[in-house]
């Protein structure tokens, strides 16, 4: 878990203490609040994105109680916008925002550079270069970070059921955390 809750208690207004704030991980908010013995209907689950398990993004994803009032919601936004970090709202659901949408794309690179359409240098160099992203698929799965991905696919996979969730085969995954040879650049003698 990240340190969320106690960066974001003093920049809470009075109105969020009419609910409790519960920190979320990889669960949902009903699964956290019933494994804290707390009604969901009186939460507001915060959850930050994290690559590998120990880095988190400044994104925090607020998942409303069905009985979290909207005033009490727009309080908690701008608390997490007072601490400096960015909010957005998610519904009640396994993987929330950002792993729903990570997860598959994260994939879909395991298993084209398992496919040999491309190095894993060049797919990062082709979605950096080409849709402007600061760091490529192949980047972000370097070290602890692929078996950490390997884990929150199998666990969204296993909730969901959907295939792109589906976490990557075993050779894709050698395929990301073995190095590769650096070709030269055209011009460049071997």
């Amino acid at each position: 878990m990240s340190d969320l809750l106690p960066k974001l208690q003093r920049h809470l207004g009075d109105s969020a203490a009419t609910q409790t704030l519960v920190e979320l991980g990889q669960k949902t908010l009903c699964e956290a609040c019933a494994a804290q013995g707390i009604d969901p209907d009186t939460a507001i689950g915060l959850a930050r994105y994290s690559v590998d398990g120990d880095t988190y993004t400044d994104l925090v994803e607020i998942v409303p109680g069905n009985g979290s009032p909207p005033a009490v919601v727009e309080d908690v936004r701008e608390g997490v916008e007072a601490a400096g970090l960015v909010p957005v709202v998610s519904s009640d659901m396994p993987g929330r925002i950002v792993d729903r949408l990570m997860r598959p794309y994260l994939n879909r690179a395991l298993r084209a550079a398992e496919d040999g359409i491309a190095t894993p240098e060049a797919l990062d160099q082709a979605i950096e270069m080409g849709l402007g992203h600061r760091t490529g698929p192949m980047t972000r799965l370097r070290g602890d970070a692929l078996l950490y991905h390997h884990d929150v696919a199998a666990r969204l996979h296993e909730d969901l059921g959907e295939a792109p969730i589906a976490p990557p085969r075993p050779r894709a995954s050698r395929t990301a955390s073995a190095p590769s040879a650096q070709r030269p650049h055209p011009g460049q003698k071997d």
